[in-house]
């Protein structure tokens, strides 16, 4: 149970990590320099690398515990997860 966990924990770091790229992202339009290194420093945009990369460290810790053909299948859980985010984002 406790791998199952891990393996939740980490989809729903992907999936906030995802949701947070795109707020960094909204409205925004990169068209200078200037503009591309405000995005870098935009709170959403750190702390969903923040995440990404803590997501990329369980994913590692993980694989060290069960198999892959174990932990990936749980991983897909993310692509629906951030599509009903986005349609409820549309919702409001």
């Amino acid at each position: 149970m406790t791998n199952f966990m891990l393996c939740l924990a980490n989809v729903v770091l992907m999936t906030c990590g995802q949701i947070l790229f795109k707020l960094a992202v909204r409205d925004k339009e990169i068209s200078s320099l200037r503009t591309a290194i405000e995005l870098l420093f935009s709170p959403y945009l750190i702390t969903a690398i923040t995440l990404y990369a803590g997501s990329v460290l369980l994913w590692v810790y993980i694989l060290t515990k069960v198999p892959i053909s174990y932990a990936y299948p749980i991983q897909v859980l993310a692509f629906p997860l951030v599509a009903i985010y986005h349609f409820f984002s549309f919702m409001k």
